[in-house]
């Protein structure tokens, strides 16, 4: 319900409530953890107090995330009406829904052998990828997430009323705002992906390898963070035009493409560097899932104002790389002069190097006249 309250609150306009909404979740969620802790355990395993303080405060969140999004709603001029007897926008939806849940079934395939082909190789390897994974997607889950949601209820509205000159337009916006936004952070995240895994991961262990090889799985994973930001716009622009089918069609080339490819590298890759070859595989298929897009779209829509997409994102990306390479010189003078052990080293570069990379890439960015720039910085101020 929380979802739909906010679904409907962002067709409306109106993003600031679904937003922070989450945040009281999070203060409801860390409250049934504190209890937790002072709650007396057992030996071994959770006591049944333990597990329902875990799964109340679990369930209290939730609900308490979607209360607090309907005043918001209600301000809206929203009320509630019953409507008796079948919709049959039920059964327009019902599928659209079939093949949502075909294109999450044929993505789970490629991740099943992800995951078959990473046990095989090494015991830490899963660990390794999925944290890897779950760090690419924190960039997109503020930047690119934050930009969906004010881009879909355009793009469904233009479709609804024909105007696909609008959903070109805004799939384009959507495009170079994504490349401004995300490719600074794909170079940080290449250039000091290796800190950033020393830095939150070694922590506690008697050694860093395992943090050290999670970050370069980071770094090379971070090529893909655009083009995963692309497939997601597309997806939603699919979904505006009430095309499900589509995208399942798109999420097939991505699996037949990425699956040889991810049973080939243990026969290219050490055991203990499979992890790497895993994710430059899953990067690339997002890079395939970007491009079959782009042409099935151009096909439904005509032209896609791809020459100001590229141009943009190429200008974006010199001056992103040209800003991480230069952090990372800069970086490694300040390194040797001072001196400081790994760990600590480790956390200079990732605050101090990343700090430097994104202002220097700003600048680079604002040379090259890149026009976008000043729309990303006003969206997130």
């Amino acid at each position: 319900m929380g979802a739909v309250f906010g679904a409907m609150l962002n067709a409306r306009g109106v993003f600031g409530p679904a937003a922070w909404a989450p945040v009281l979740n999070n203060v409801v969620v860390l409250a049934a953890l504190g209890v937790y802790w002072l709650l007396p355990a057992p030996p071994s395993g959770i006591s049944t107090a333990q597990l329902l303080v875990l799964g109340i405060g679990t369930t209290l969140g939730i609900v308490v995330q979607a209360a607090a999004i309907v005043p918001a709603l209600r301000r809206t001029g929203f009320r509630w009406c019953w409507r008796w007897g079948w919709d049959r926008r039920l059964t327009a939806f019902g599928g659209l829904a079939a093949w949502v849940v075909g294109y999450v079934l044929i993505s789970q395939v490629a991740l099943a052998v992800t995951n078959r082909v990473a046990s095989a190789a090494d015991d830490a390897a899963i660990a390794i990828y999925a944290n890897a994974w779950l760090l690419i997607q924190v960039p997109y889950g503020i930047l690119g997430v934050s930009l969906l949601t004010v881009l879909m209820p355009r793009m469904s509205a233009a479709a609804a009323d024909g105007r696909t000159d609008r959903v070109v337009a805004d799939l384009s916006l959507g495009s170079r705002l994504s490349a401004v936004a995300l490719l600074p952070i794909s170079a940080v995240l290449t250039v000091f992906g290796p800190a950033l895994g020393t830095a939150l991961f070694s922590v506690g262990r008697s050694g860093g390898d395992g943090a050290a090889l999670l970050g370069q799985t980071l770094a090379v994973s971070a090529f893909g963070l655009l083009p995963l930001a692309v497939v997601m716009l597309q997806l939603r622009v699919f979904y505006a035009l009430a095309d499900a089918r589509t995208p399942t069609f798109v999420m097939v080339v991505m699996t037949v493409v990425k699956v040889p490819l991810l049973l080939a590298v243990p026969a290219v890759l050490p055991p203990e560097r499979v992890v790497l070859g895993l994710a430059a595989v899953n990067a690339a298929g997002f890079v395939v899932g970007a491009v079959v897009g782009a042409v099935w779209l151009s096909v439904r829509l005509g032209r896609l104002d791809t020459v100001r997409v590229v141009r943009t994102s190429w200008r974006t990306g010199v001056a992103s790389v040209a800003g991480a390479v230069l952090a990372l010189l800069a970086m490694t003078g300040a390194d040797r002069l001072l001196g400081i052990p790994p760990l600590g080293q480790a956390w200079l570069d990732l605050l101090a190097g990343s700090a430097l990379a994104l202002v220097l890439a700003v600048l680079g960015m604002r040379l090259l006249r890149v026009h976008e720039l000043d729309d990303v910085l006003t969206r997130f101020r």
